[in-house]
């Protein structure tokens, strides 16, 4: 059930953007043509790129084979990812000459409310969107428009040590939560492991997106109500947070998961010290270096685990993002074929490569030769069917806090779940706009 709602979501998400595609397009051919000529008569000597420092290496690739094709400069303004959401802000509203700007896949509702980007819809050939990702895509898009390319396709997977498990009698990955908790007192039992899991629960954005796997994977599909309302206090809302703290007090869970962030995390899995952790891409390299892990090959990836209660095969958050072009850029047209370079498969293979970024180009993930190379992709890919994303919200960050105040009260024993749920519906309908 979930998978054919997931697959109607993204089936919807494409009509949304064909159909603003054929509104800003009428004339076809001849319209693109003018386009073109107008492009060609108004090439700029170069184009400005904010990026982050940690992707900075797969952009310097992409930007010399721009420079060779189109004979326009790239200017690289790189800067630590934390600080690209108030310099894209600040180039909007400054009249700055930047022309794409990083997008995280929590910032298109508040951007395009702030008339900070410009959208891609008119741009995109029916091709580019359907090699897409259909979540990636889908995070990207609000109002029928998309306002970034998506180029980095995140979500949360579960990590285990295969090793443990095959020490504890178990040759399968858990299947369902339940499953997973029966394995971790196994192995706990046989002193294999110090817990079975540890979440990065500190009072932080990954706790906002380990609730919502946990309760997209407890059968929870939607952040509202069929009338458009919050729906935050669900039952299968509680349900997944009462498992989510019934693993701290059972000791399944690592009790300092809740000080423990994305990275740090990460810790107790490379340590040996637990079998599984919920994680994004970048911790495959982590966990699979020998100078960081002491369970380097040792180290599986798959889909999170679904619920026997509800019978849900899986689910998880999307994250990653991409980038967009400002509003004020004078030279739009030439900024696009710098996105449009980005997702050419040839350059999702580099990104995987350089920065272990997870492609977003579907093809990728079935592509022999690739797979030779990353034979993990065959195990990540079936994730991107059991989504929920995070609500695109202009008031996110706001909405995000209320959310992480009070999961963390409840992880940490000050209030109960359905205190803490209460609290957080109440909190959303009174402050932030559906």
């Amino acid at each position: 059930m979930i998978k054919l709602k997931r697959l109607l979501s993204a089936l919807l998400c494409v009509c949304l953007v064909l159909i603003g595609i054929a509104g800003c397009s009428s004339g076809s051919g001849d319209a693109k043509e003018e386009k073109t000529e107008e492009a060609d008569s108004e090439k700029p000597e170069s184009i400005q790129v904010m990026v982050g420092s940690d992707h900075a290496p797969y952009h310097e690739v992409v930007a010399e084979r721009y420079e060779e094709k189109y004979g326009i400069k790239v200017e690289l303004i790189v800067d630590a990812y934390d600080n690209q959401r108030n310099k894209a802000v600040a180039a909007a509203t400054s009249g700055a000459t930047e022309d794409i700007v990083v997008v995280d896949s929590c910032w298109p509702t508040e951007f395009a409310n702030a008339g900070i980007l410009a959208p891609i819809t008119p741009y995109m050939s029916d091709e580019l969107i359907e090699s897409l990702v259909p979540v990636a895509l889908e995070q990207a898009t609000v109002d029928g428009e998309v306002w970034y390319m998506p180029t980095v396709n995140e979500t949360k997977w579960l990590y285990y040590n295969k090793a443990k498990l095959q020490e504890a009698g178990y040759d399968h990955a858990p299947a369902t939560w339940e499953e997973l908790e029966e394995m971790s007192r196994t192995m706990i039992d046989k002193n294999l492991v110090k817990y079975g899991i540890s979440w990065g629960a500190a009072q932080a954005e990954g706790l906002t997106c380990d609730w919502a796997v946990l309760m997209n994977s407890f059968g929870e599909d939607s952040w509202f109500d069929e009338s458009g309302k919050w729906n935050l206090n669900s039952e299968k809302a509680k349900v997944a947070l009462d498992f989510f703290v019934g693993t701290i007090k059972n000791g399944i869970a690592d009790p300092a998961s809740i000080t423990y962030d994305d990275r740090q995390v990460l810790n107790t899995l490379a340590a040996g010290d637990v079998a599984f952790v919920l994680n994004w891409s970048f911790a495959w390299a982590v966990l699979n270096n020998p100078d960081e892990s002491s369970v380097s090959g040792n180290v599986a990836i798959g889909c999170v685990p679904g619920s026997e209660k509800y019978g849900t095969v899986s689910g998880s958050t999307t994250g990653g993002g991409g980038y967009g072009i400002l509003a004020n850029s004078d030279a739009k047209e030439w900024a696009y074929k710098y996105l449009e370079m980005i997702v050419e498969p040839e350059f999702m293979v580099e990104a995987l490569e350089i920065t272990n970024n997870m492609p977003v180009t579907a093809e990728t993930y079935v592509d022999e030769e690739v797979l030779k190379e990353y034979p993990h992709l065959e195990d990540c890919f079936p994730q991107y069917e059991y989504e929920l994303v995070r609500p695109l919200l202009v008031q996110y960050n706001d909405w995000a806090l209320l959310v992480q105040q009070n999961l963390h009260s409840a992880l940490s024993g000050a209030s109960t779940v359905d205190e803490a749920l209460d609290n957080l519906q109440k909190q959303a309908e009174s402050q932030i706009t559906p």
